[in-house]
């Protein structure tokens, strides 16, 4: 069936369609709505679907959706999946329609185990799309200095400092460093050097800061 899935998927749009409805057509409402609410997600676990959705068997119904039906992709020897991007681009339709309070409570459950297991710029997201600002702006100060000294995740950086208020961002001298590196990285030193001025007027910082500050200026 993934096979299927996969050669269906690639064609043109009305059987891209048909492939849709293919997938989803068959499920018993149960499992359509186990799959709407975990569609916010880019990546499953069992554990964090336990977490998300009540009901004992929650996990143990994404382990069968997984085994039985080419809506998932499982990694390699491991217990996270990846719903299917069509199937997941429909879904997310269907959660939109959703009241606005089960969908903040859903992404809230979702950030906090995130959150709880180290991926905390992915908690982020579901923090801030849960109406949780402070809570998301304090989990992207952690997740993106470390995103971009450590991984070199550039893009992740500029998407967040383009979300954040501009106020927000002064008020977290790691996402003023952050900004500032990405920006001199991209060789826009003028702009890493606004970004610098703004943080030592606001912040009061050690000689750590001020030495990473020259470093890039």
């Amino acid at each position: 069936p993934q096979a299927e899935a996969a050669a269906i998927a690639t064609r043109g749009g009305a059987q891209r369609g048909q492939f849709v409805s293919l997938l989803l057509a068959n499920l018993d409402t149960a499992d359509a709505a186990l799959l709407t609410k975990l569609a916010i997600l880019d990546d499953v676990h069992p554990d964090l679907c336990r977490a998300m959705v009540a009901g004992a068997d929650a996990s143990e119904r994404l382990r069968r959706l997984a085994r039985d039906t080419p809506i998932f992709v499982a990694g390699e020897e491991s217990e996270w999946l990846r719903m299917h991007a069509l199937a997941r681009e429909e879904l997310r339709r269907r959660f939109a329609d959703r009241p606005a309070d089960e969908r903040a409570a859903l992404h809230a459950r979702a950030g906090d185990w995130l959150a709880g297991h180290g991926f905390v710029e992915a908690a982020a997201g579901h923090a801030l799309a849960a109406g949780q600002h402070d809570k998301a702006y304090d989990l992207a100060e952690r997740s993106l200095y470390e995103a971009i000294l450590t991984r070199g995740q550039q893009h992740a950086v500029t998407d967040w400092v383009a979300r954040l208020p501009s106020a927000e961002i002064d008020r977290r001298p790691r996402l003023l460093l952050a900004a500032a590196w990405v920006l001199a990285l991209s060789e826009r030193h003028e702009e890493a050097g606004r970004l610098v001025e703004r943080l030592l007027a606001v912040h009061a910082v050690d000689d750590a800061v001020r030495c990473e500050s020259d470093l890039i200026l």
